[in-house]
């Protein structure tokens, strides 16, 4: 394991949610039972708590939403920013010491949700996707606990700007997952909160 910055990293599993076990420097950041402190019918988001440390995953369910964006993506969109606040609230509430959140499967964001921001029939204008988006990595940047990405796969445009937003980034040697900023390529440029 290497890390994306700086850091004593000793080990990182393949799913260290699933695993239950992060060391840094040279101690064991958690380890031990899992319990369940998130419910409802979320099925972005799966908060837990291990040993203090607030372990949120963003699932990777198959299928799309009604726009047309494939859910396992986890695009920011008004849905999942709700739901990582629920679970940033959560973790607060809770008494969290520290907060990892991980994605499931290839990807850990795919950045913005385009499809959502274009479709007619979107509740939010893209304006307001892109400031409560920015709102949820400040949250995140200045959140009272430390925070870790552990970043499972691809981190792209407004996904790179999430993961950017932890204090630390995770990522496995040989995983096969791409860092990459292509807004200007395509056209979009990026607003203050995301600079």
């Amino acid at each position: 394991l290497k890390p994306m910055k700086s850091s004593k990293v000793l080990a990182l599993p393949r799913d260290p949610l699933k695993e239950g076990m992060l060391f840094l420097g040279r101690s064991l950041l958690f380890s031990g039972q899992v319990r369940s402190f998130s419910a409802g019918a979320t099925k972005l988001v799966q908060t837990e708590m291990v040993n203090g440390v607030a372990m949120v995953k963003m699932l990777a369910s198959e299928g799309q939403f009604p726009w047309g964006t494939r859910i396992f993506e986890h695009r920011i969109n008004p849905l999942l920013i709700q739901e990582m606040n629920e679970a940033l609230d959560t973790a607060e509430r809770d008494g969290a010491e520290a907060l990892i959140v991980a994605g499931e499967g290839r990807f850990f964001s795919n950045g913005m949700d385009l499809q959502y921001i274009t479709h007619p029939g979107s509740a939010q204008s893209e304006a307001q996707v892109y400031l409560d988006g920015e709102k949820l990595m400040s949250r995140i940047l200045t959140l009272g606990m430390p925070t870790v990405a552990a970043v499972n796969g691809h981190w792209a445009a407004g996904g790179a700007m999430l993961g950017l937003a932890f204090d630390q980034r995770l990522m496995p040697s040989d995983s096969k997952g791409l860092f990459f900023v292509p807004g200007i390529d395509i056209g979009r440029g990026y607003s203050v909160g995301m600079t």
